[in-house]
């Protein structure tokens, strides 16, 4: 009994102890590609780094009726030295929708991020943001959107 025991405990041990070598190296693996593709991201000279000005980064809508859609675009300036591109623009709802300029900015020139949120469901204080990334420094900027959304009348 005590053979039937040890050989069917050794196979699952020495089994499980292969199974965590292999996540162990995997996760060496992905903690390397990790580092190096931040490393690559980061080497970016600041000196001749794309900047963003922006008019405004927030904006009140004030109040609306519920189901309105309120349009608003953040209009900005690459005032660095380099082209400016924006590698993605995402809201924190799915109520709002951004579009932005895709083409790169060279220095001086001028772009938009366009936020649409549709106010459908949404009654109350309204507060959404909206998280820009693109190769400036600093590398992520976060627009708001705010305002009010009444319910609709009957």
């Amino acid at each position: 009994m005590k053979k039937v025991i040890y050989l069917l405990f050794v196979p699952i041990a020495l089994a499980s102890c292969q199974q965590k070598s292999n996540n162990a190296d995997s996760g060496e693996t992905s903690s390397a590609s990790t580092v190096h593709a931040a490393s690559a991201e980061g080497s970016t000279d600041t000196a001749a780094a794309a900047k963003f000005e922006f008019t405004a980064q927030a904006f009140d809508f004030g109040t609306v009726e519920e189901g309105e859609k309120v349009t608003h675009s953040y209009s900005f300036t690459n005032v660095g030295s380099g082209s400016l591109i924006i590698a993605n623009a995402q809201a924190s709802c799915g109520c709002t929708v951004p579009e932005w300029t895709r083409e790169p900015i060279p220095p001086g020139g001028t772009g938009e991020i366009k936020a649409v949120f549709d106010s459908k469901g949404r009654v109350g204080k309204q507060s959404k943001t909206i998280t820009v990334h693109a190769n400036t420094e600093p590398s992520v900027v976060k627009l708001t959107l705010t305002g009010e959304v009444k319910a609709k009348a009957n």
